[in-house]
């Protein structure tokens, strides 16, 4: 058995667009800049291995995110903020595969459930939302080396992620998701 402390990030972007719509009387020029910092997650784990190799996991999750939405219409600038607070609950599957003496790799699949709480702030009005969450991600790129045998310490580089919010689907690929993690086990 192990219990760990993970902290997470999937790094942030920056989205730009310009247009000019065309409309009765004269065209009107129009910008918008979305920027999002990186999504910070913190995550304690349990795992149970129920072979030599294969871990079974389970984990509460907690995520933060902001984007800030910058828009000018016809000079006239409008600012918002999105804050994204996400809890969800993850169980997973993980396998142990030694590379050499200290030194594993160990890809999992996960599926989560829970909840987003989005916050709009927008120079007009508030919103809050509570949609829940339902996710499958798969981690191709984890590693893990143990100094001794009851301390380790996880790295995982890159995650593939399907989810379902408010009756959509998605599919992201994060290459820029890191993960670091201690791990003690009993």
């Amino acid at each position: 058995m192990y219990v760990s402390g993970i902290i997470s990030s999937v790094g942030g972007k920056v989205e730009k667009l310009r247009f000019t719509q065309s409309g009765n009387f004269s065209p009107h020029q129009y910008s918008e800049t979305i920027r999002s910092t990186p999504e910070l997650t913190f995550t304690p784990e349990f795992g149970y291995f129920v072979a030599d190799k294969c871990a079974l996991r389970g984990s509460l999750s907690y995520g933060y995110e902001r984007v800030k939405t910058h828009i000018i219409a016809d000079e006239v600038e409008t600012l918002s903020y999105d804050y994204t607070h996400s809890f969800s609950f993850k169980s997973g599957l993980s396998y142990y595969a030694r590379i050499c003496r200290k030194f594993y790799y160990r890809p999992g699949l996960c599926v989560s459930f829970g909840f987003n709480r989005e916050i709009s702030l927008s120079d007009e009005d508030t919103h809050i939302q509570t949609p829940f969450i339902f996710g499958i991600s798969f981690e191709p790129a984890a590693f893990e080396v143990k100094p001794t045998d009851h301390f380790g310490f996880m790295f995982r580089l890159f995650t593939c992620d399907l989810y379902f919010l408010r009756k959509k689907a998605a599919l992201d690929m994060h290459f820029w998701a890191a993960a670091i993690g201690f791990q003690y086990y009993f």
